[in-house]
């Protein structure tokens, strides 16, 4: 399999996007707490792609590359939300609003799977999830700027979908 096999290339680019916001809504900047914080938020992904990245690191070293680039670009979103949260006035803490009161982030967000093929079926899982989220979230905003931020990252998403969804079959089956 050649080097370039799972290159992400191209992504949507999202840091080229100019960061900005029509007016400050705390309330729309809330409602982004979960996609950075939540149990699928790019938190987790983050550190989950970085872990199984190094947990794959020696046997199968395409397979981490890949993750480790996944993981570059979620780091990149985590940035850029909590810049958009701060943008729209929300304080991007690491928790999540809730009725009971704010559900701050947890470690055991990050599952950490010790077979590739569970780890893909997971990460798979998350990545369509996280797709879902951000089409939700740009339903919920009216904000043009913040819309062309969350779809830039729903792009990125979708190919880290297909880039799994290729591991998967060229590793698991």
């Amino acid at each position: 399999m050649s080097e370039d096999a799972f290159d992400p290339k191209p992504y949507a680019d999202v840091e080229k996007v100019p960061l900005r916001v029509e007016k400050k809504n705390v309330k729309l900047g809330k409602l982004l707490l979960p996609a950075l914080y939540g149990e699928g938020g790019e938190l987790t992904a983050f550190l989950s792609y970085t872990y199984h990245s190094a947990r794959f690191s020696e046997l199968q070293p395409e397979v981490s590359q890949a993750l480790q680039s996944i993981a570059e670009v979620e780091r990149g979103h985590l940035d850029t939300l909590c810049r958009l949260c701060t943008l729209l006035g929300a304080d991007p803490k690491p928790r999540v609003e809730s009725r009971m009161g704010p559900i701050y982030w947890s470690g055991a967000y990050a599952r950490c799977e010790g077979r590739l093929a569970r780890f893909l079926n997971l990460a798979v899982r998350q990545e369509r999830q996280a797709i879902k989220e951000y089409e939700r979230l740009m339903g919920k905003t009216q904000d043009e700027y913040v819309a062309v931020t969350l779809h830039c990252m729903m792009l990125d998403e979708r190919i880290h979908l297909s880039m799994l969804e290729k591991l998967y079959e060229n590793y698991c089956k």
